[in-house]
């Protein structure tokens, strides 16, 4: 499966040539209800979208790298269940991903087998079930790490009982797999914050009444860890943690965000200019804004619209485009500046003109 990411013949032109006087430009990555993208967006060009991207488009010191998920190993079953994977891959490669099912005959599964012969019944005790299924949520990403939400169970047919499924989150480094505690980027007065944040959350979710009887009891100060399950995500024009504990199977789950900053070294630039107070009171609506490190380049995002600026720093400037954005989370945020513009510029441009293959989904080698 490729990607083929066409775009006019006078557009890829434009691409190519512009940016050469250009200030700022941001890659911006979306996760959608379908998948995800990148929104490349430079500030003297027209126009300031340049081009939308499949997949997460990476910046790294090693080259370009893209990053997205793929369903494997559906399942039989009525909803049409799929083991989600997470890949990395440098940008002009194809990701490969291995398609290892969890699998078991039906016969080793503690559900019983009813059928009308012995025959039959030996027949259905062969048939293979596939048990797991889980979907992959990335949450955020930069040059160096990246944060990522699993949803997962067993299919009816594998579990007797049916219907539990079990959240979980981490942090990472980009080529990773140890879990990162929030402390290592927000220091260690955030454990007091995060457990104040859970006890709020506590009285909020009580209120339900699927989960009061759950939540009866439960003490953030009885945790021992809090921020081992965590992830960034964008809040009133910066990034912010939201640290996550499981109560019990189901919704009965608690995500309060924490009032803190996040360490530059996760984030990368993260300083809005102009204040979040001065942009809120000028643009109607915003839910979040983020702006280039020289304050030249400012978008704003409203529940349906990201809004491209001009700015100067200390005002926002002109709109000068605007990109439909209705049930989409913002899970990165890239900046260039000065001549580093023009060369992203360029290479995304031939990127573009090539294409962007998909990940290809290969079967594992059978045993002899």
């Amino acid at each position: 499966m490729t990607h083929r990411f066409i775009l006019p013949a006078l557009l890829v032109s434009a691409l190519s040539a512009s940016g050469a006087f250009a200030q700022s430009g941001v890659l911006v990555g979306v996760a959608t209800d379908v998948g995800y993208e990148t929104l490349w967006i430079v500030r003297d060009a027209s126009p300031p979208v340049r081009a939308t991207i499949p997949d997460l488009l990476v910046p790294r010191a090693d080259g370009w790298w893209r990053v997205g998920t793929v369903p494997i190993c559906p399942t039989s079953g009525p909803e049409g269940q799929s083991m989600d994977v997470l890949w990395r891959a440098r940008a002009d490669s194809i990701p490969v991903v291995s398609e290892i099912c969890h699998e078991l005959p039906r016969g080793e599964l503690p559900l019983p087998i009813y059928a009308d012969d012995s025959v039959t019944r030996d027949s259905l005790a062969r048939e293979i079930i596939r048990c797991s299924w889980s979907r992959i949520r990335v949450r955020f990403v930069s040059p160096e790490y990246l944060a990522v939400g699993e949803t997962s169970g067993m299919t009816e047919e594998c579990e007797p009982r049916g219907g539990r499924w079990y959240q979980t989150y981490y942090v990472s480094r980009f080529n990773g797999d140890s879990l990162l505690s929030l402390e290592q980027f927000a220091g260690p007065r955030v454990d007091s914050l995060a457990r104040a944040a859970l006890r709020t959350a506590v009285r909020e979710l009580a209120s339900d009444e699927v989960c009061t009887n759950v939540v009866e009891g439960f003490d953030p100060n009885e945790l021992v860890e809090i921020g081992s399950q965590w992830y960034p995500t964008r809040a009133g024009g910066r990034w912010v943690p939201v640290v996550f504990n499981q109560i019990a199977t189901g919704d009965c789950q608690l995500y309060p965000v924490v009032e803190t900053g996040l360490a530059a070294t996760l984030t990368g630039h993260d300083a809005l200019r102009p204040a979040w107070n001065v942009l809120a009171s000028t643009v109607r609506e915003a839910r979040d804004a983020f702006a280039s490190p020289r304050g030249d380049l400012v978008l704003v995002r409203t529940a349906d619209s990201l809004f491209v600026h001009r700015g100067d720093g200390s005002r926002l400037g002109r709109r000068i485009a605007a990109v439909p954005f209705r049930e989409k989370e913002i899970v990165m945020i890239q900046w260039a500046t000065g001549a580093h513009v023009a060369r992203w510029n360029e290479e995304i441009a031939t990127m573009v003109r090539r294409g962007w293959p998909g990940p290809k989904v290969v079967s594992p080698p059978k045993e002899p």
